[in-house]
């Protein structure tokens, strides 16, 4: 979606086309264009597309960062999720243990 598609849509709401007419000729959802027309009549502006969509930023916090929060070390997890079991490092393993008894 762009300025010329938001235009077009509205151009074509002043016209008094069908939401679903203005949504098949600029490929977009009929809710899109709804929604578009919504924002229109309560600012009487074009809406402005791409600023403050997505997920908000959360503040910059020191202790949020890798050095810095407490279940880090050294930019390391320890947690749960990092904890890996490791086989015991033997001269004979139990596997290779029943294949030589064989």
């Amino acid at each position: 979606m762009n300025k010329t598609k938001v235009r077009f849509i509205l151009r074509q709401y002043r016209k008094h086309a069908s939401t679903k007419e203005i949504s098949r000729d600029v490929k977009v959802s009929q809710r899109r264009v709804q929604q578009i027309i919504k924002q229109y009549k309560e600012t009487g502006l074009e809406p402005v597309l791409g600023e403050n969509i997505g997920r908000p930023v959360k503040p910059y916090d020191e202790n949020q960062t890798a050095r810095g929060h407490p279940a880090l070390k050294d930019g390391v997890c320890f947690g749960p999720r990092a904890q890996v079991s490791r086989i015991p490092e033997t001269s004979e393993s139990s596997a290779s243990r029943i294949y030589l008894s064989e």
